[in-house]
């Protein structure tokens, strides 16, 4: 247990929670106990006091950096927990952001700390009487991944009802949940891996036995996602929809961050977002949680085209988190063009193949097609003499207007000398061929 706003700091807390063992002041009166560390296994878990943000907090600040250095160079430590009272955000009690000065000061003074030490796995609070799991990124480019903040507030008292309080949608904080629960979290040593059910009670409205509502992990000998591939993206009526692989790994897709700038360097960005696999926030009629991103296709997200300038060449990459909370390396950057007009965006009457452009290009160059009615379309390109040298579209497309990048330097399975070369698309019987030209 760790102190909070509830015991105000009363003397009979240190009078009957003896952790004397556990503080590294114990002949300090104002600071034995306050703050304090063990470890057991591979584990090690500080319990912060977030009541003192004054002097006493830049003490604990230095402590806690002290810790986590420590833990840093040990190689028997490979688990952090962080324990407080007050929460860094919440989305169940807005109030209680401002309630008192401990959640300023885990937010400004304690997460950036943490974001620094790549063996912290997951900071753990109350104050809000409800479940909440969300993610904090890491500093740490090459480190384990990001961490989890984890609002364990649920265990008794009220719980904080949806709009009971006022309710803030936080973009971090992935799962909230107004239920009576606990958790069990256990750590396999030897295969270096956590994992955690949340198991609720339910609430007044709707009971639950002991039902998993929640669960996470930490597999430290997994792998990063591997690096995503993209497609051209597809044009509706007011939006564009990019299009981009699998995952590519053992584990499964959480979050994709998107990308797009008028610039291939990236330098400045006209959306910089992340989207996860889920958003439950509220309850519906029947008390029963709203994930607000049900249905949402990662691999196939919109945006309106409103935000971009029309006829204009467009970059977007995308990079892959996992559920183990680590980041895949950006993908390769694509180009496309918005169309200009309403009429661009209407689907097309028939199969057509159009001239690539530029046209003679080294290295790279866009192909357009339209595929009237859903079909398998094969597009290659060919050397003169019917040699095959690159695969751009295998794969069944919907209706629509389609553009492909065409980088000689990375799609081609040799690399092309100067010459002329063949593109070939097959669709639903229809064959159309076309003549590229390369000049280097």
């Amino acid at each position: 247990t760790v102190t909070g706003n509830h015991e105000v700091e009363h003397e009979n807390y240190y009078k009957y929670m003896k952790y004397d063992e556990f503080s590294d002041y114990p002949t300090v009166q104002s600071l034995n106990e306050r703050f304090w560390s063990f470890t057991t296994g591979s584990l090690m878990v500080i319990g912060l006091n977030s009541n003192i943000t004054t002097n006493l907090g830049d003490i604990q600040k230095n402590w806690l950096e002290e810790k986590l250095n420590a833990a840093q160079f040990d190689p028997s430590i490979e688990f952090v927990f962080i324990i407080v009272h007050h929460f860094p955000t919440t989305e169940l009690w807005v109030e209680g952001i401002t309630y008192d000065g401990g959640p300023a000061y885990i937010a400004n003074k304690i997460v950036p700390i943490l974001k620094r030490f790549p063996k912290v796995i997951q900071l753990s609070y109350g104050h809000t009487h409800g479940f909440e799991r969300g993610t904090i990124e890491s500093m740490i480019e090459n480190g384990w991944g990001d961490f989890r903040i984890v609002c364990g507030g649920g265990s008794g008292g009220a719980t904080d009802r949806w709009g009971a309080f006022r309710n803030q949608d936080v973009p971090n904080i992935h799962i909230t949940l107004d239920n009576y629960f606990y958790q069990l979290i256990e750590i396999d040593v030897y295969n270096r891996i956590l994992e955690s059910k949340m198991y609720s009670l339910g609430n007044s409205s709707k009971a639950r036995n002991n039902e998993v509502l929640d669960s996470w992990y930490k597999k430290l000998n997994q792998p990063e996602p591997v690096r995503p591939t993209l497609k051209a993206p597809t044009f509706a009526i007011g939006k564009m929809v990019l299009n981009s692989s699998e995952i590519g790994s053992g584990d499964s897709l959480m979050t994709v961050r998107v990308q797009i700038s008028q610039e291939a360097a990236f330098v400045k960005s006209v959306i910089d977002t992340m989207i996860h696999w889920k958003n439950i926030y509220g309850v519906d009629a029947l008390y029963n949680p709203i994930n607000k991103n049900a249905g949402l296709d990662l691999k196939k997200l919109s945006f309106p085209i409103s935000k971009f300038v029309p006829n204009k060449t467009h970059y977007y990459r995308v990079k892959y988190r996992d559920h183990n909370l680590r980041w895949s390396v950006w993908s390769t950057a694509f180009p496309f063009n918005t169309p200009t007009d309403v009429d661009d965006l209407q689907l097309p009457t028939e199969f057509a193949l159009f001239q690539n452009y530029p046209n003679p290009f080294n290295p790279a160059t866009t192909i357009n097609y339209h595929i009237p009615k859903t079909s398998h379309v094969s597009l290659k390109v060919y050397d003169i003499l019917g040699k095959e040298v690159a695969v751009l579209v295998n794969e069944v497309k919907l209706p629509g207007k389609y553009q492909i990048n065409f980088d000689s330097n990375s799609i081609s399975k040799i690399k092309l000398a100067s010459g002329v070369y063949i593109y070939r698309m097959i669709a639903e019987g229809f064959s159309f061929t076309k003549k590229l030209v390369v000049m280097k």
